[in-house]
Formats: structure tokens, C-alpha cells, sequence
């Protein structure tokens, strides 16, 4: 997570893929492998809900359910394709709210992805469809994260520049329930991300 420590603080310039955006416009990143992985119907609720905001999308191809989906066809989704690790802090550095959208099934609900780290050590919001849901977080707790209760968000908080980053404080933060009755997951993460812009 080291490389992610000076999307924090030093003055990089934006990627190309986000270069025309202005200044104030929200971003939702999510890094990693765009696969089977992924829960598409609530990428493409967050999207759907954000209009005004990207859904940036930073990593490589490994299905086309992005297409199927219709993910592709929105208008404020953008994909950057595979990236170098050391490429990637500038993505998150510009970025307002971190997202870890894996679908819910038995192999995702074992995975603690390492990515919640490297947002963490960027500095930014992190919404986690499995912990809203109520997964993960047992592993959440065996990674400092301990305390949390479903539906909740973990955001972390990092120590001060001046001496070694490390996540010194995690707050965990209570998703109001839904206004709508019977609110769907992909509607909750929607709107706790929307808590984060």
C-alpha cells in the first residue's frame, strides 16, 4: 500500500482519461480487474444514480459483461483499460469516493480485497457492497477494521504525513436505512456512495 501514500499528498498531474473533466466534477473509482467478479447491475445502479458524477473504471479487461450489461453504454462511465501498478495512485488521487463492487456469492464473501488498503492509504471514502450487506466482516476485523455491524461503511482514516503512514483509526459510520421500502442492495450502496461525493 506504500504506493498509494502520496496520492495523499504530492501534486501529480490527472490522467489523460479524466484530463477534460472540471475541477469539481465527483469521481467513483473502482481499480482492479473488470471479470466475473464484479456485480454489474449495481455498477450500473451507481452510475444510474450519479449522473452527474464518472464511474471511472481503472483496470483490464477480463469480460465482456461490461458490454452486455449496458455498464459501457452509459455516458459517465469511463474505462482505462489495464494499468501499471505504479500508474495508479493519480486515478485514486483524483477521486472522490472508492468503490469494491463484487458481486455477493460464496468466493467474494472469503475474498478481503487488498485494494480496501491501498484506498485507505490514499486517503479516500470506501464503500464496500459486502459490508453494507453484512459480509466480510469478520475479515474486516482481522484486518484492524473490528467493531462493525451490518449495514455499515468502513472509512479509514490515515496517521499524518510528517512521520510513516499507517492506518491508525478506522471510523465506522451506520448506513441510515433506505427511504424506499425495501430498498435492493445496489440501491444502498448507490445511495451510501452518494453520502461520500
Amino acid at each position: 500500500t506504500a504506493i498509494f501514500h502520496p496520492a495523499r499528498t504530492e501534486n501529480v498531474d490527472r490522467p489523460r482519461e479524466i484530463a477534460d473533466l472540471p475541477p469539481d466534477k465527483k469521481i467513483i473509482c473502482y481499480m482492479g480487474n473488470i471479470c466475473h467478479r464484479l456485480d454489474y447491475e449495481l455498477l450500473t445502479k451507481v452510475a444510474t444514480r450519479h449522473p452527474d458524477k464518472i464511474l471511472l473504471m481503472v483496470g483490464p479487461f477480463a469480460t465482456d459483461q461490461f458490454k452486455t450489461s449496458g455498464l459501457a453504454d452509459l455516458p459517465n462511465v469511463r474505462f482505462t483499460g489495464r494499468k501499471l501498478l505504479e500508474e495508479l495512485p493519480p486515478y485514486v488521487k483524483y477521486s472522490h469516493c472508492c468503490i469494491i463492487p463484487f458481486v455477493c456469492n460464496d468466493l467474494t464473501k472469503s475474498i478481503y480485497p487488498l485494494k480496501i488498503n491501498e484506498y485507505l492509504a490514499a486517503g479516500k471514502p470506501v464503500v464496500d457492497g459486502q459490508l453494507i450487506a453484512g459480509h466480510r466482516l469478520s475479515l474486516a476485523e482481522q484486518e484492524g477494521l473490528g467493531g462493525v455491524e451490518a449495514p455499515q461503511l468502513v472509512v479509514g482514516q490515515l496517521g499524518a504525513a510528517d512521520r510513516e503512514p499507517e492506518l491508525i483509526e478506522a471510523e465506522v459510520l451506520t448506513h441510515p436505512d433506505g427511504e424506499e421500502e425495501g430498498d435492493d442492495l445496489q440501491v444502498q450502496v448507490a445511495d451510501v456512495v452518494h453520502g461520500h461525493l
